[in-house]
């Protein structure tokens, strides 16, 4: 660990143990050396300048709410992102129980002007319900990386260039990961 790295840390401890002693100015001072790298973080996953603002603005609210529980064995930082994948998987499943509440009452009128007229009955509810309790329960089984990518494409709609960019591999990589997590997602589905 580098001196400016190892001062980083020891500041951050030292403005932990004053915020859990009662000093606000000690958080703002966190919140300020912080919150450049959360934002970030967070902005190039949600796309969305205003959700990004909010979800970082709820990860510091339970990043104060639950400092008590923060060991220093680690770097502050690093708790940080434990905290910013937890409410970010809370958003992406907020979403998609969204859009399944949206897709339930979606009709295609391409296909037959006439089923504007279908009624959604209990059973087509009950059926989108179960549909996206199994895909939000293949979502879970996915390593945190793959569940990611297909969120971010198929959620947030980064493009497959975005995410080789992102993760520094080519796009016929990330197609293909995106293919497995689909087949997979749509196996246990």
């Amino acid at each position: 660990m580098s001196a400016t790295m190892s001062r980083a840390v020891l500041a951050d401890k030292v403005l932990i143990e004053r915020t859990l002693a009662g000093s606000k100015e000690c958080f703002d001072a966190l919140y300020e050396r912080h919150f450049p790298r959360v934002y970030n973080f967070v902005s190039r996953r949600v796309g969305d300048t205003s959700d990004a603002e909010d979800l970082t603005q709820e990860i510091f609210i339970q990043a104060v709410t639950s400092l008590s529980s923060y060991r220093a064995e680690g770097s502050f930082l690093h708790w940080m992102y434990g905290i910013t994948r937890n409410v970010l998987k809370r958003h992406y499943l907020r979403k998609t129980r969204a859009a399944e509440e949206i897709g339930t009452h979606r009709v295609d009128v391409s296909e037959d002007p006439e089923s504007l007229h279908d009624e959604v009955t209990p059973e087509r509810q009950a059926s989108a319900r179960e549909s996206g309790r199994r895909t939000m329960e293949a979502l879970e089984s996915l390593d945190p990386e793959s569940r990611e990518m297909y969120l971010l494409h198929h959620v947030d709609g980064v493009s497959i260039r975005d995410l080789s960019e992102r993760t520094l591999r080519t796009e016929d990589a990330i197609k293909s990961d995106l293919y497995r997590i689909r087949r997979r997602i749509t196996e246990e589905n």
